[in-house]
């Protein structure tokens, strides 16, 4: 024999944010859950990121985990992070030259930022001069506290003065 629960919100003892809630058409919605969209922007022209890259600009970060260069945990569990970027030299927004990669390191601290390590490393190709396309999408199983942030070893992403936001990076708690 079936059993039904009906609910449409859920709440900690105490609490007044609602952990889930769910609307007539049976949709569910979690608005604690950990979630960010940051992106880089110049003050002029196009421009190059490289070595450890730092986002300043952000649309929302949902449980205080973005901070400039890297994303803290703050609950253990799968997480989803979304790169949208195009590549580019190392200097301006110049193209990648002919025959070059463009190297990406996810790197992960899980002492507080005092040693890093490559979790994942992408390498874009590109046969002749252009803005190779340097978007990604990966997952990890993070603990509470856990550090993630990326890191351009070779040539640059790119980032300039409109509004187009070309150096996106969100993520969130998959669960």
């Amino acid at each position: 024999m079936a059993s039904i629960l009906n609910v449409d919100k859920v709440r900690a003892t105490g609490s007044t944010t609602d952990a889930l809630s769910i609307d007539s058409s049976g949709r569910v919605f979690t608005p604690a859950r950990p979630a960010f969209r940051v992106y880089k922007m110049s003050g002029s022209g196009g421009q190059s990121a490289t070595g450890v890259i730092s986002l300043t600009n952000e649309d929302y970060d949902i449980g205080s985990g973005w901070n400039t260069n890297y994303y803290q945990a703050p609950v253990s569990g799968v997480y989803q992070f979304n790169l949208a970027a195009l590549g580019v030299a190392t200097t301006g927004g110049s193209l990648v030259p002919a025959n070059q990669n463009v190297v990406l390191d996810w790197e992960i601290s899980t002492d507080s930022g005092s040693n890093w390590g490559s979790k994942t490393r992408m390498y874009v190709y590109i046969g002749t001069a252009g803005h190779p396309n340097c978007s990604q999408s990966v997952n990890f199983k993070l603990d509470a506290g856990d550090r993630i942030r990326l890191n351009v070893s070779a040539q640059g992403l790119y980032f300039d003065s409109t509004n187009e936001r070309n150096l996106v990076l969100s993520g969130f708690l998959v669960g």
